[in-house]
């Protein structure tokens, strides 16, 4: 954001729900296509609002980010729009939440950040009913205007307009379609062996030197595809909508 003293929060969750495709003029200087209107593959994502359960803040010690404490919101009070987050969260005993703020206030903080979680009731990409809870990192102002904006942001609602804008480039990290076990020719795309292979066609053609007592990580192998966590940079935010809207205003 062009504002740097403006509090925001640095991620959002969302859910893959389809693809669709836009035409858009290629601005692109240096394209085969620029100046032309092209086709372009999009990924409608589904974010609905996120619930901020409490506020982290940390400190640097010699052994690197520590936690200083917690301030979190009523929990109790959350249970009646989350049903199933009582369940993901360890009982605790009496949460002064005033003497914890004012912990962090006093202590020499080096980050703060929110403790979130998704709402199911309001995901229809999933159909799971059990919350995902997350740690969001903070970006603008000092410290103590970040912790005195997740303080009063406690227990409230976090949309996704209060964290992107539309237009704007994000860096997206998701975790890939899972395939489970498979074998080396559909894990690395290796070689079938020939028709007159005395065993087996779909395996490599030997395990290593006789020298080495041991086979070595970089032989390829059978094992999991898919289901990892991946990092794509530069996603365009095209369009933010409601269900429900008509207009079509796309960004760039």
């Amino acid at each position: 954001d062009s504002d740097a003293d403006e509090v925001r929060v640095q991620g959002f969750a969302g859910w893959k729900a389809g693809m669709t495709h836009v035409l858009m003029r290629d601005l692109n200087p240096g394209s085969p296509s620029a100046g032309a209107e092209v086709r372009k593959a999009v990924t409608v994502v589904e974010v609905p609002p996120m619930r901020v359960l409490a506020v982290r803040g940390y400190k640097m010690t010699p052994y690197g980010k520590q936690t200083v404490g917690e301030v979190w919101a009523d929990t109790e009070k959350l249970a009646d729009v989350i049903p199933a987050l009582p369940r993901r969260l360890p009982e605790r005993k009496e949460h002064d939440a005033e003497a914890h703020l004012d912990k962090l206030r006093e202590s020499n903080l080096t980050e703060v950040r929110l403790i979130v979680s998704s709402q199911p009731d309001k995901i229809s990409a999933v159909g799971s009913k059990t919350p995902e809870i997350m740690e969001m990192g903070m970006t603008g102002g000092d410290n103590a205007a970040q912790l005195e904006w997740a303080s009063e942001k406690l227990g409230d609602e976090l949309t996704i307009e209060d964290v992107f804008t539309q237009g704007s480039d994000i860096d997206v990290v998701g975790v890939t379609k899972g395939y489970g076990n498979q074998g080396v020719v559909r894990r690395f795309g290796v070689k079938l062996l020939s028709h007159k292979n005395s065993k087996r066609r779909r395996q490599i053609g030997n395990m290593g030197d006789f020298g080495t007592g041991y086979v070595r990580k970089t032989i390829r192998q059978a094992g999991q595809v898919g289901y990892h966590n991946r990092t794509e940079l530069n996603k365009r935010i095209l369009r933010i909508s409601n269900p429900g809207e008509s207009d079509i205003t796309p960004a760039g």
